[in-house]
């Protein structure tokens, strides 16, 4: 199985976990908006990379402190459709998560828009980095 067929298939099972549990999405979605504050506060915004899995992490606890013994379960596998399903959403910000292995083309396309965003945001940082550091 190559890797697009292989994701078309672990898609369509998130879409069926999707479907059953909207909920985690919008968990997933308020996470994803604390940290993209946090890191914006700090001027770390597309410097330092959103990470998924403390995300779901929380996305656990958070059922744990709800209705769910265990908490929310997500599958390993599905942490990247959420991702995309965020930055198809919020094109602006695609770029902010990590990504590994197959990425569908309608991604790679905002990624590639979002691009110039990404590289100003990286000389920003940097021109204040050297600011800093001749200050010192």
């Amino acid at each position: 199985m190559n890797p697009e067929e292989k994701y078309l298939t672990r898609k369509s099972d998130w879409e069926e976990f999707h479907l059953n549990n909207p909920h985690i999405y919008e968990i997933f979605e308020t996470e994803v908006q604390k940290d993209i504050m946090y890191l914006h506060q700090r001027g770390l915004l597309f410097i330092t990379k959103v990470k998924l899995r403390r995300i779901f992490e929380n996305i656990k606890w958070a059922g744990i402190q709800s209705d769910s013994k265990d908490g929310y379960l997500v599958n390993n596998d599905f942490y990247k459709f959420y991702a995309f399903q965020w930055e198809a959403n919020h094109p602006r910000f695609v770029g902010i998560f990590e990504h590994r292995g197959y990425i569908p083309d309608s991604i790679m396309s905002l990624m590639e828009r979002n691009q110039p965003r990404i590289e100003l945001a990286k000389h920003n940082y940097d021109v204040r980095k050297r600011a800093k550091l001749r200050i010192v």
